[in-house]
Order: C-alpha cells, then structure tokens, then sequence
C-alpha cells in the first residue's frame, strides 16, 4: 500500500498505520473537503484529537467540529484533551494508548 498523506503537515508516524499532524480540518469548506477527502482515502478509521473542547486558534476563533464530518464515513474520533505546552499525567497516557476501535 502507497504511503498516502492526507493533507499538508501530516506524516506517517508508522507507515499505513500510524499518521500525526495538526488539526484536520479548515475554516475554508474546500479546505475542509479536501482534507476530509484525503482523510478517507488515506485509508484512516480513527483520529485522537488532543485538542481541549474549548480550543481557539490564535485569533480567538473555535475549531470546526470536524468528528460529525467524519463520522458519516464511519471514521471515529476520540476526544483526549491536553492543555497546549503541558505534559499528561500517566492515567492519561494510559487512557490515550488503550482506547478500542
């Protein structure tokens, strides 16, 4: 299988298996479709997103929810907040890494 990226500052962690980069979607909707789209065709089934719920970007705007989007192609997202520059404590590096999907 080709290693596919499915938007701009991501990369695979561990090829076809494991991907990491910054928040998946765009306040721009072909923006948002495109990496939705790359998303489903990179072969993605389930996103932890580290964000905190409240998040803002650095003009004070909140994050498109992109986890409804995305269920609709039966891609699950769990939500495992870490407050930006901080450490998570062990239960919940523990929680992160032992999710089922």
């Amino acid at each position: 299988m080709t290693e596919i990226l499915p938007f701009d500052r991501s990369y695979w962690v561990l090829p076809n298996k494991l991907i990491a980069g910054n928040v998946p979607t765009s306040y721009d909707k072909e923006e948002r479709n495109l990496k939705t789209t790359g998303i489903i065709n990179s072969g993605i089934n389930v996103i932890i997103n580290l964000q905190e719920l409240d998040e803002t970007n650095h003009y004070g705007d909140t994050f498109h929810d992109y986890a409804r989007d995305l269920k609709h192609y039966g891609i699950e997202t769990f939500r495992f907040p870490i407050v930006d520059l901080d450490i998570p404590t062990e239960e919940q590096m523990i929680e992160t890494l032992t999710i089922r999907a």
